[in-house]
């Protein structure tokens, strides 16, 4: 059945050379954190948001409306609200895997900081389709926004969005997107918008900081806890976590 529906990739920035570690305990660390960092965002997927399928260091999702060929005002906002979310857990994670990986000095462990997120969205028409019990989708723009993971946007973070997915998305907040063109050879030319982010490396060692001055008061007995605002960018709303000893990484140990 074809439907109308808007495509997202999330995709780790960072990812290849992260894993590219000839060292058995460093890669196996790498791995690890890779795992959790998708797992974090996959657990804030919603309906009418569903995942396509995983592949490797990046998530492929779809939202769409049954029956509908234009999109609810609901779905709108809640595609923007949901993308912002993304960014923000993502980087939530990243602050505990930081502060777990803190006595390890693997390769691994070293450069998880050095991991970004971006998303690349288009909105189209798909052929959605079952091979036994997995469903696939299929079509020219299931296409295009694969293809839209090879561009030439400066930066290791940001928003890419066709001119087809900025008119069909609502943000909670305002922001300041650029307009953008890409080029491919076998879809021709592609005109788009591109958000790109403040740096985060302060914001994150600024946010570690205060999460062991946290973990520390824990520590001692403290039963008040303050709360750590975990803020995308300026321009982004702030998600604020309760703080807690830090959320165990599966079977990250010495090896």
């Amino acid at each position: 059945m074809e439907q109308k529906a808007i495509f997202i990739i999330l995709d780790i920035s960072g990812y290849t050379r992260f894993m590219l570690s000839k060292e058995k305990r460093a890669l196996a660390h790498a791995q690890i954190i890779i795992s959790e960092l998708l797992e974090e965002v996959l657990k804030h997927v919603e309906l009418p948001m569903f995942v396509a399928k995983l592949e490797g260091d990046a998530i492929f999702l779809y939202a769409t409306e049954e029956g509908l060929d234009h999109f609810s005002l609901a779905m709108r906002a809640f595609v923007g609200e949901r993308l912002l979310l993304f960014f923000d857990v993502f980087y939530a994670r990243l602050v505990d895997i930081r502060g777990h990986m803190a006595s390890c000095n693997c390769g691994g462990c070293r450069n998880a900081d050095k991991l970004r997120i971006k998303a690349v969205i288009h909105s189209g028409m798909a052929l959605f389709y079952r091979i036994g019990r997995f469903e696939e989708v299929a079509g020219q723009d299931v296409i295009l926004v694969h293809r839209l993971l090879k561009n030439s946007v400066p930066s290791r973070e940001y928003i890419l969005m066709t001119k087809e997915a900025y008119r069909e998305i609502t943000f909670p907040c305002r922001l300041p997107f650029t307009e953008h063109r890409e080029n491919y050879e076998d879809v021709g030319d592609v005109k788009a918008f591109v958000f790109i982010p403040p740096s985060r490396d302060e914001e994150l060692d600024r946010c570690l900081a205060r999460f062991h001055e946290e973990e520390s008061a824990l520590m001692r007995g403290l039963k008040k806890l303050k709360h750590v605002g975990v803020v995308f960018s300026k321009y982004l709303l702030p998600v604020s976590l309760k703080v807690r000893r830090l959320r165990p990484l599966r079977n990250l140990k010495e090896e």
